[in-house]
């Protein structure tokens, strides 16, 4: 029911639809999103009233389960090097994401390379009771132009095809779709599919692989 109010009642067809994909097929369409930063402009008159900032490790580690977080997984976060944006109220965060230097993967068997080296986003998520208030495109915004003020070309992010809240956040706050990515199981074989593509940025889906082969790129 928490995703149904999440999603909207108009999900529900398409929501019940992906799940009986995804439980006899391993279906899963997610969106890579991204945001060109040498094209971006930060907002010159933000309109949120929340403290949006860059959230210290022992802010982190002191909220785990407020953010949804397990504590084990924060604390691996943080020893890979990633960092997280948010919006703080009386010293609670209630809107956050992950920014990490490393790339993502679509599931256990694929996994993305980006040209350029850009940053990676994770995990955005606003507690329940400030949804609606434009807290993640704020949270998103500054977290851009962090990533710009640090050199970075670009942003990447993927959403899945039925996170409407999360999709509008991120076009929002000037990211544009690169490719959709749809992905199952048939017949004991793990398949990939990406649709929509644009020529920026240029990306290559490799196949997980053992170590003592060669990767194999399946696009580009």
């Amino acid at each position: 029911m928490s995703r149904i109010r999440y999603l909207g009642v108009r999900a529900i067809p398409r929501l019940v639809a992906y799940r009986l994909f995804s439980q006899l097929f391993h279906y899963r369409a997610i969106r890579c999103v991204w945001v060109d930063l040498r094209n971006w402009r930060q907002d010159s008159n933000p309109k949120n009233t929340f403290e949006v900032r860059s959230l210290s490790a022992e802010e982190i580690r002191s909220q785990p389960k407020l953010m949804g977080e397990d504590r084990r997984d924060v604390d691996q976060y943080l020893g890979a090097g990633l960092q997280a944006f948010g919006a703080v109220k009386d010293s609670s965060i209630i809107s956050f994401m992950w920014i990490s230097p490393h790339p993502p993967s679509l599931d256990a068997q694929f996994t993305l390379e980006f040209d350029d080296e850009p940053a990676y986003f994770y995990n955005a998520f606003t507690l329940p009771e400030f949804r609606g208030l434009g807290l993640m495109p704020a949270v998103l915004r500054a977290a851009l132009a962090s990533c710009l003020s640090r050199g970075r070309r670009g942003a990447i992010s993927f959403i899945d095809v039925l996170n409407y809240p999360s999709l509008a956040a991120f076009r929002s706050a000037g990211f544009k779709t690169v490719s959709t990515f749809r992905s199952a199981k048939l017949f004991g074989k793990h398949w990939i599919q990406p649709t929509s593509g644009q020529k920026m940025p240029r990306f290559r889906v490799q196949r997980v692989i053992s170590e003592k082969q060669s990767p194999r790129p399946l696009c580009d």
